[in-house]
């Protein structure tokens, strides 16, 4: 394809027809720009797909963080649900003292020392 433009370069000079050389030369500059934009725009395309995926990645990645902290929140209120239950209980002088014996004290010690942050 290259020898066909030189071919036709030169048979174009050496006929002295310099209009003619003129227009095949602007003709193969304007192909040479159609490529460079065709080039350009094939790249742009490629970065907007290259960052539509990287942002459906983050979203993805956004969405299991947040199914995780539900399931950590939900653990979370229902440690919290019987420290309340227990607080009421210790409040209103409810618990006896064969409860604190059964109990363990594990749970009642919980409920003074033991803070479970969000």
């Amino acid at each position: 394809m290259l020898r066909f433009f030189q071919n036709i370069r030169r048979r174009l000079l050496t006929d002295s027809a310099s209009g003619k050389y003129l227009l095949y030369a602007v003709g193969e500059i304007v192909l040479v720009v159609l490529g460079i934009l065709i080039a350009l725009q094939i790249n742009t395309w490629n970065e907007h797909r290259n960052n539509d995926a990287k942002i459906l990645s983050f979203y993805k990645e956004v969405q299991t963080d947040l199914l995780k902290d539900i399931a950590n929140f939900e653990t979370i209120i229902s440690s919290y649900k019987l420290k309340d239950s227990l607080a009421y209980l210790v409040l209103n002088n409810i618990l006896t003292p064969e409860d604190y014996k059964n109990q363990g004290g594990d749970e009642l010690l919980d409920l003074i020392t033991y803070y479970r942050d969000f």
